[in-house]
């Protein structure tokens, strides 16, 4: 099946929740670098859609990368993006820069922005990976909207709808702290921050069978998290923490599946009465994050009735000595006794987060992550334990910026140790990111606009492989020398 007629499949199948206008002559294509079913999933990605469209003389079509090697079409009008007047890329996760690449390359448009012409769509970027380094991506992107969009889109879309040059549209936008425009550098730069979301659009507008997360309304309760774990990006750069309360049947569609976005869901006061009232609604509801200590019967029932069949916790470290450092306060007997709670009301899926190379980790913090597991799979031999190991990766702007990565060998050998331990245990099935990939994404996270450029091209052609070795000596200096280095997104202050 060609992808124009797969979009056109895809778009019959979407369910919009308010009508959008597309009638309006300039046209900004919206594109999450990853493939439908995932970028459908994004809350951000979807209210960034809504706002772009707010404006009486821009609309906003979507588009996402090809399965196959085709040209990325936009969904609503399956109309070449290259054709549009300005590109726009909502991008969440370092992985996805080479994405971007793909894409312009498949649309035919130079990927360094000094090679197009003045009649190349303007290209830019916004997101919650602007926060943490949006400089490793900036020989390829005109210009970055950093932090919150709304407000600033609104003056943003001012800008580019007036009769100037590119050029002239550069040099105003620079004009703003919160705007990254890398042909007009400045010294330093702020995120923009929208202090009270209430009056502001805190749900997806389409749902779809071919979302990830299938035909659900997904609506954020909280922006940012209270709780200020040390190694968490998302809890440093989404500051301050910001409450939402929706209520259904107001400013929350009534619907049969909600999926409920935000860090630590049950800190937000207003979350168990808002589960309540779905459940009453006879719908369902899924979590996309619960602190361990925040659970009790009464909310395990309400999960139990919104239809969630895994209760999933991130103890993150194997011992309480290592939570300690690493600001994720959990002593063994929360975990236990959240588990026991659990397993009383029913559930028998259980999925623990954890991760290894933490700074100050040692043999016993591996060995802690193995007895802990062990533990709950012989007292519950009916239970079904997923622990999923990821590898730390010190990003900017967390207590931890300045520290070094544990090196890939090290990583893989922590790894095969847990798996080779639990493995061998019937209801334990051991899941874990690639230590290769947690390096690409941590030498993006703090390369420089040279290094971003030399890497991100050589991985484009030929790989991450050859490109980690072809710059090894200079990814070195930004993994592991950190004395050495000077880091670019220290002008970036969040």
């Amino acid at each position: 099946m060609i992808y124009r007629e797969k979009l056109k499949i895809m778009r019959e199948a979407e369910n919009y929740l308010q009508p959008i206008s597309y009638n309006k002559e300039y046209k900004i294509a919206l594109g999450f670098p990853n493939i439908y079913k995932i970028g459908m999933a994004s809350l951000g990605f979807q209210i960034v859609w809504a706002l772009l469209n707010q404006n009486p003389k821009v609309s906003c079509e979507r588009f996402f990368l090809p399965e196959d090697e085709t040209e990325p079409l936009t969904v609503e009008s399956q109309r070449s993006i290259k054709s549009m007047s300005a590109i726009a890329f909502c991008v969440a996760f370092e992985m996805d820069y080479i994405n971007i690449l793909k894409i312009l390359s498949r649309a035919k448009i130079p990927l360094l922005r000094q090679e197009r012409d003045e009649d190349t769509p303007l290209i830019f970027v916004g997101g919650a990976i602007t926060l943490i380094n949006p400089f490793a991506l900036s020989e390829f992107v005109d210009f970055f909207i950093l932090g919150d969009g709304e407000e600033i889109l609104d003056w943003v879309e001012s800008i580019l709808v007036r009769d100037n040059s590119k050029d002239q549209k550069l040099k105003l936008l620079s004009e703003s702290p919160y705007i990254y425009v890398p042909k007009y550098p400045k010294d330093f730069y702020q995120k923009h921050i929208v202090k009270d979301l209430s009056p502001y659009l805190c749900h997806s507008l389409i749902t779809t069978p071919y979302g990830e997360f299938g035909d659900t309304i997904l609506f954020e309760i909280s922006r940012g998290c209270g709780r200020g774990c040390r190694f968490c990006a998302a809890g440093h750069i989404q500051k301050p923490f910001r409450l939402r309360k929706p209520i259904i049947g107001e400013n929350l569609p009534l619907y049969h599946s909600y999926g409920i976005v935000g860090a630590a869901v049950f800190d937000n006061p207003y979350s168990k009465d808002l589960c309540k009232k779905i459940v009453e609604e006879g719908a369902k509801f899924s979590l996309s994050s619960i602190r361990l200590e925040t659970i009790d019967e009464e909310k395990l029932l309400l999960m139990k009735r919104g239809n969630i069949k895994t209760v999933t916790i991130a103890p993150e470290a194997g011992t309480e000595r290592l939570r300690e450092f690493i600001g994720k306060k959990c002593q063994d007997e929360t975990i236990f006794n959240a588990i026991d709670l659990s397993y009383n009301e029913g559930f028998r899926k259980f999925k623990l987060y954890f991760m290894i190379g933490l700074p100050g980790e040692t043999e016993e913090d591996i060995k802690g992550i193995i007895n802990l597991i062990t533990i709950l799979s012989v007292k519950y031999p009916k239970a079904h334990f997923t622990p999923s190991c990821g590898s730390f990766v010190p990003k900017p702007h967390t207590r931890y910026e300045n520290c070094p990565m544990d090196n890939e060998k090290s990583l893989k050998s922590k790894l095969d140790i847990i798996k080779k331990a639990l493995n061998k245990h019937k209801n334990i099935e051991v899941s874990f990111e690639s230590p290769r990939m947690a390096k690409v994404q941590a030498i993006l996270s703090r390369a420089d606009e040279t290094l971003g450029r030399d890497y991100l091209l050589w991985a484009f052609e030929k790989g991450w492989t050859e490109a980690g070795r072809e710059y090894r000596e200079r990814i070195d200096k930004v993994l592991y020398d950190i004395e050495k280095s000077e880091f670019v997104w220290s002008k970036l202050k969040v």
